[in-house]
């Protein structure tokens, strides 16, 4: 019989795959499962109860006190279990009830006291891949050398089939002082012992890789989980060694490379002196199979470090990297100094679209462990392609990228999180590029609301002045606020239009697109019809935290938009966003400001020049509502939470 031991801990939420999984093994594979809960405060402990009441062969203990790690709940099942068979299953790992019983029958017939399996993962989007495979298995036939290619090209996780005769005989158990490594610790010593030694590469679980919050013990690194990881490094090159197999030189650097990766990113503190030493003793002691190991460039910069002793050095490199990326960084402007805060981050300026200094976008992607992508354009296209399985990946995409094809080019899978600013422009993405939803996170465009000056210079000659920023392309609707200035002039000639941004003839592209030009032409002939020349003003750029203090009025005309900045400007420094029902616009801002016409919205601002208290009132409810939704502080922690999710 095989005794299935499974530690649990506030477990329960993501169990219900590894249950059926249990429910599904084969009658002709004599089991029974062991569940050894650790004090859960979910719940836990009385849903199992109810499961094995169910399930004859099904049992379940619990630890008088959590332990803190699933070593003394292993051991405690490993003692009450009565098969001839023990295979150890984390609570939120699958069986694969086909890869059991194969297994089985193969320790059965060739009489095997272990067998190991290929593994399973299974990435937080679905998809599957194979690890844990040892090549050419057939034609090792010797003990020592099918233990070194174990040793080589798997993990050392417990979770196999191994005699219990082994363990119990020979004394072996978890390390229960020990929260990481104890499980390759235990795993070297069965193997040490096991006489006849199999592997067959068909895997016997799922690995399911989760991004839930909580994480597991490996997300939350502090400096004592450090030093397991090196103990435990030590204790199995010892005891593989009286084997004649060094887990140095066999595996040293996956084992490096994984433990060096998750402490960058899951880190609670900074390594502490005394363990660095520790790690620095323990990197000169096998520095010349270490210095043979083919490190990123990101690794071998703390590889190096520990080497040299220098603690300042290591504990600089440590940082969270973050390479922001993209032709048009402006709408970043108000995040990047929170970024600054929290991580190491360097920029990579694209000339445009497609075009950028290649040789430097790879030194930046050897330097990062994070890439913010703004647009998804060329530069999201191009870094998809090239990250790889250490680096996170985020997309910022905003809503022109609707009209072209880059979208299209993505390579999915390497893209953790695609950021919408907008919910109809992210069902927008998803249709147009056939994303799925769960690639995308919603978060706003930010808006630094107290950095803008609200005092105008001439609070009465302010609500003559509206607004627009940027005029191009003729989606924005220019002819509108045209149309828009021609009606409220004709009730008072004080009304004014102040354009900001370049004029549509600074614009090559423009000139040389003949819709586009024909649009602007057509909106020069309808100013000069209308008399308008002198009351429109072409601004160019201004720092709009400064000027829109004396703007009454900010218009958004558009056709379409993703959410647009402007108007949500025009609050923060005391004056009012006015909109055309463009799709989606009334997601983002208040319906108070949304109009049928640009015959209402000339009415709406008619009637607040003969009620200063309305305007003023309704100025503060757009200030208000962009302090609560949009302000930089909240938008802020939306994106540091997001990125601290994807590190899983």
């Amino acid at each position: 019989m095989i005794s299935i031991v499974i530690p649990t801990f506030n477990s329960i939420s993501k169990m219900d795959m590894t249950l059926e999984s249990l429910r599904a093994i084969p009658e002709k594979v004599p089991h029974e499962v062991i569940f050894v809960d650790d004090q859960s405060k979910d719940g836990t402990f009385d849903v199992l109860a109810s499961e094995c009441q169910s399930n004859e062969n099904w049992k379940i203990y619990r630890l008088p006190e959590n332990s803190g790690s699933a070593a003394k709940p292993r051991n405690y099942g490993l003692e009450v279990a009565t098969g001839e068979f023990l295979f150890f299953l984390d609570s939120d790992d699958i069986l694969i009830p086909e890869g059991l019983a194969n297994s089985y029958a193969h320790a059965v017939k060739f009489d095997s006291d272990a067998v190991r399996n290929s593994l399973q993962v299974v990435a937080p989007d679905g998809t599957t891949r194979m690890s844990d495979r040892v090549p050419g298995w057939d034609k090792i036939k010797d003990s020592g050398s099918r233990l070194r290619a174990i040793t080589k090209y798997q993990s050392l996780t417990c979770s196999f089939l191994m005699r219990r005769d082994v363990v119990m005989e020979n004394n072996i158990r978890f390390m229960e002082s020990r929260r990481i490594g104890e499980d390759i610790t235990f795993s070297s010593e069965v193997l040490t012992k096991c006489q006849r030694l199999s592997y067959r590469d068909v895997p016997i679980r799922k690995y399911v890789k989760n991004d839930d919050e909580e994480g597991s013990v490996t997300q939350k690194l502090t400096s004592s989980n450090f030093r397991d990881f090196i103990e435990a490094w030590s204790d199995v090159e010892e005891i593989l060694g009286t084997s004649g197999v060094s887990f140095i030189k066999e595996h040293g650097h996956a084992a490096m490379d994984y433990a060096l990766r998750q402490f960058i990113l899951f880190k609670t503190e900074e390594l502490n002196r005394e363990v660095f030493n520790v790690f620095s003793e323990f990197c000169n002691k096998h520095w010349n199979n270490i210095s043979t190991f083919k490190f990123s460039r990101r690794l071998h910069e703390l590889v190096l470090a520990a080497r040299d002793a220098d603690y300042e050095q290591f504990v600089d490199a440590c940082k969270i990297r973050l390479v922001l990326a993209g032709h048009d960084l402006k709408f970043m402007n108000e995040i990047l100094p929170e970024l600054k805060k929290r991580y190491k981050v360097r920029i990579d300026k694209w000339t445009g679209h497609t075009t950028h200094d290649k040789a430097q976008s790879r030194e930046l992607l050897e330097w990062t462990d994070y890439v913010w992508v703004e647009w998804l354009l060329g530069a999201a296209v191009w870094y998809s392609k090239n990250v790889t399985s250490r680096h996170r990946l985020v997309i910022r995409a905003h809503r022109s990228e609707l009209t072209v094809d880059y979208g299209l080019d993505l390579q999915l899978s390497k893209v953790a999180k695609i950021i919408s600013i907008a919910p109809h422009s992210m069902n927008d993405f998803s249709d147009r590029f056939d994303i799925p939803f769960e690639k995308f996170e919603l978060i706003p465009n930010a808006f630094d609301v107290e950095g803008y000056k609200t005092e105008p210079d001439n609070a009465a000659e302010r609500r003559f002045q509206i607004a627009m920023i940027g005029t191009v392309p003729a989606l924005k609707g220019f002819h509108r606020a045209i149309e828009l200035l021609a009606q409220l002039r004709e009730r008072d000639e004080r009304f004014q239009l102040n354009v900001y941004g370049k004029k549509h003839s600074e614009y090559v592209w423009v000139m040389n697109s003949e819709s586009e030009r024909k649009y602007y032409s057509m909106c020069d002939s309808r100013i000069a019809e209308l008399g308008l020349e002198d009351s429109i003003h072409y601004q160019g750029w201004i720092d709009t935290k400064e000027s829109l203090r004396n703007v009454g009025y900010a218009l958004s005309l558009s056709d379409f938009e993703g959410m647009q900045v402007a108007p949500g400007e025009a609050f923060c420094a005391g004056g009012q966003g006015l909109f055309l029902p463009w799709r989606g616009v009334q997601a983002c801002y208040p319906s108070e400001f949304i109009f049928e016409s640009i015959e209402e919205m000339a009415e709406y601002i008619q009637d607040m020049q003969n009620d200063s208290t309305s305007y003023e009132r309704a100025a503060n409810y757009g200030r208000e509502f962009m302090l609560e939704r949009y302000d930089i502080k909240i938008v802020s922690n939306q994106v540091l939470d997001l990125l601290e999710r994807i590190r899983a």
